[in-house]
């Protein structure tokens, strides 16, 4: 009796599973990521025991850029943001989540085996319905199924899908590059503004005691009846506005700190506590022969994100198209079974079950005819972003070359009449000691030469801006 009952609950809980593929029949493997020549990253990444994030670290061919100015200080400030700014642990985060993701597609192409172990206590009445026979109380059922399945990837639907996210993946690993290219360029940037605001600080406070001078010298000329009170308004007046121009300067210091504090992932600090050079030892990098050959844009992470992501949606639509053809699934379902634990292992007791279902969709309500036009407009949409991308990238590199071309006009115009500025300044120097011109005329050349060398000065940050923009256009440098 035991034994039919035994055979009544062990057909009950059987149920249709897969069978793992034969080796003959099984599909070939992922292929793996297509590493990119140029631009070439290093990943670096600490022991998955220390909980330490994934960074990245720029590898082009020029790689630090950045110590083509001579800095001692302006490394160090990069290498603190490439550590700790939150925005390139944001992207770190969203490479993991990525490979993630195409683990869990190439999952697909594997077969699935599940162990469930389980424990019945089946509750019997007194005596059989309706054949008097007794039953006991209860029943212990011990079963050990093991089921596998897998799908049959003929068409190679699962294969494309895996194709694709690993697409994805790469232009997720690309965008995480233009992000850490567009955070050294703002470092850099920002650190050659304050260093063009320690500049303009210092030779304004020089310019302002200059005219603070002039003004002493002309309300005595005045007292003494030596030249107008004209004279003694205009001269209030540039002394104001000097004052005026310096508190701007300074504001602008304090600002281009904070910024740099920031970008490199620490609370904004005083212009005081970050440690710099100065404008004036700033090396200027060799310019660059005009007209950028497009083999460098090809290096760009955005536009090769734009490429793998263009690749990804052609390959959504050949997903998308083999929805319509049949799936094939394999498998098998085996259970070990008995009323009692210690004869669950019994040979005796094995139920196998081997099954092969064709599932083939005949009428989804359109569903598969929508996601295929989904998929196609997607494409579409990717390639005229990449097209977008390609002109967005020779505007940039144009703008920069024009930009750059303009600012090293204009500071070599400003050196030169800073140069006759100062020779000027020498001849009136000259006068005034032999006591042919007055001591005034001698403040103001030296408040002309300290004007002009605050527009050299401006000239030589706008260039080295630009460069930095040249830099990032070009995906990294030259």
């Amino acid at each position: 009796m035991k034994a039919g009952i035994y055979r009544l609950i062990s057909s009950l809980l059987i149920t249709m599973a897969c069978l793992p593929i034969p080796a003959s029949l099984a599909a070939s493997p992922p292929e793996k990521p297509t590493v990119p020549t140029l631009p070439q990253w290093a990943e670096q990444s600490e022991s998955a025991s220390t909980g330490t994030p994934l960074r990245l670290q720029a590898e082009f061919p020029d790689q630090q850029w950045w110590n083509l100015f001579n800095d001692a200080y302006l490394p160090s400030y990069i290498n603190g943001a490439i550590q700790n700014n939150p925005s390139l642990n944001i992207a770190a985060e969203r490479v993991i989540q990525a490979r993630a993701l195409v683990r869990q597609n190439v999952a697909l192409e594997l077969p699935s085996v599940d162990v469930n172990p389980s424990y019945y206590h089946i509750g019997l009445p007194q005596q059989g319905a309706g054949v008097g026979v007794n039953l006991p109380r209860s029943l212990n059922f011990y079963s050990l199924p093991l089921q596998a399945s897998y799908e049959l990837d003929l068409w190679g639907r699962n294969l494309d899908q895996i194709r694709s996210s690993k697409r994805q993946m790469e232009a997720t690993e690309f965008q995480s590059k233009t992000v850490l290219t567009g955070i050294i360029s703002e470092v850099a940037s920002a650190y050659v503004n304050l260093l063009r605001a320690d500049a303009l600080i210092r030779t304004q406070q020089e310019n302002l005691a200059l005219l603070n001078r002039i003004e002493e010298l002309k309300r005595s000329q005045n007292q003494a009846g030596l030249t107008s009170y004209d004279e003694v308004i205009r001269a209030e007046r540039d002394t104001t506005e000097a004052e005026s121009q310096l508190a701007k300067y300074q504001q602008q210091q304090a600002v281009f700190a904070h910024q740099l504090s920031v970008l490199t992932g620490t609370s904004p600090s005083p212009q005081a506590q970050l440690q710099r050079g100065s404008l004036e030892e700033l090396a200027l990098p060799v310019e660059t022969q005009v007209g950028i050959p497009s083999e460098l844009l090809a290096r760009r992470p955005d536009l090769l994100a734009q490429e793998k992501l263009l690749e990804s949606a052609h390959l959504d639509v050949s997903v998308a198209r083999k929805a319509f053809l049949p799936k094939i699934n394999l498998g098998a379902f085996f259970v070990m079974g008995a009323l009692d634990i210690h004869n669950l292992f019994d040979w005796g007791n094995l139920v196998n079950v081997q099954s092969a279902v064709v599932n083939q969709p005949l009428f989804k309500g359109g569903k598969l005819k929508a996601e295929l036009k989904y998929r196609k407009s997607k494409q579409k949409e990717q390639l005229e972003n990449y097209r977008q991308t390609i002109l967005n990238a020779f505007k940039d590199v144009e703008d920069s070359i024009a930009l750059l071309k303009a600012d090293s006009a204009t500071l070599e115009a400003n050196q030169k009449r800073l140069l006759l500025t100062e020779k000027n300044l020498g001849l009136t120097q000259s006068l005034a000691q032999q006591g042919l011109v007055p001591r005034l005329n001698t403040l103001q050349s030296q408040s002309e030469v300290i004007r002009y060398r605050q527009l050299a000065m401006q000239s030589k940050a706008d260039k080295a801006i630009d460069t930095i923009s040249l830099y990032k256009a070009l995906g990294g440098g030259f």
